[in-house]
């Protein structure tokens, strides 16, 4: 949802707690506009308002949670997420969200627990095979790491990812050509920019080889290296180009 998009939601939250001071949807909601727009502070207090309300509003446990885990308040966020468990213990999102704030934390044997609790809720769940898959490539149990991301590539082939992941996985494996299938697999289907995202998992290709103790074959290292920023200045932009900025700022 656009900004202004988000700000008239929340006028209309307002008007309508403004009508019923006791509307915990209304909270809830304006929390979860709040959230979208990055104001983490606001939406903790409209999602402990609705708590307030509803002592038993699992949902609002949640989202309370995924706010303080966004601020980086770890242990608030995993009481949150047990509270979430505890008002539904088959909350497959509460499993997945507190076992991404115990890998945070780094205690990746209680994240997996919880990556294989919310599986075992849900079999193609795959944000949790994702999950997982990293928790154990966190702990060098590389082929482990391989079986969950295939697993989560077997539920969604399109899942960028995931093949990213499996990618970094191979490469850890000294396995290049697999490794680059993966890899070109994740750049190609778009919506990932696979440099980007190496850089900002490992800092840079030399960084990657001495943590790991690999020597990357040249190809796979520009593949995971960003182009040299460009000093000259943009010319003029084409017709169409213009005709593409204007749609996309008036959509």
């Amino acid at each position: 949802m656009k900004r202004d998009e988000l700000d008239r939601a929340i006028q209309n939250y307002d008007r309508a707690i403004a009508l019923d001071s006791r509307d915990k949807e209304a909270y809830y909601n304006r929390g979860v506009a709040y959230m979208e727009k990055g104001e983490l502070d606001r939406a903790i207090q409209d999602f402990t308002k609705a708590l307030q309300l509803d002592a038993v509003y699992k949902e609002a446990c949640l989202s309370r949670g995924i706010a303080y885990m966004k601020k980086g308040e770890l242990t608030l966020a995993i009481q949150d997420f047990t509270k979430a468990l505890q008002l539904d213990a088959v909350y497959k999102e509460a499993c997945l969200s507190r076992g991404i704030a115990y890998m945070k934390k780094g205690e990746l044997t209680l994240a997996i627990q919880d990556f294989t609790k919310a599986l075992q809720l849900d079999a193609v769940y795959k944000e949790a095979c994702l999950s997982r898959g990293i928790a154990y490539m966190k702990k060098g149990e590389l082929t482990l790491a391989i079986q969950d991301f295939a697993r989560a590539i077997g539920i969604d082939p399109r899942y960028k990812i995931a093949h990213y992941n499996r990618g970094v996985a191979w490469l850890r494996l000294q396995k290049w050509g697999k490794a680059k299938a993966d890899l070109n697999a994740a750049k190609y289907l778009r919506g990932i920019d696979v440099a980007a995202q190496f850089q900002k998992d490992y800092g840079s290709v030399e960084e990657f080889e001495r943590k790991f103790s690999v020597d990357l074959p040249e190809d796979v290292a520009a593949l995971l290296t960003p182009p040299p920023q460009s000093n000259k200045p943009p010319g003029p932009p084409r017709a169409g180009a213009w005709r593409a900025y204007r749609g996309s700022a008036m959509d």
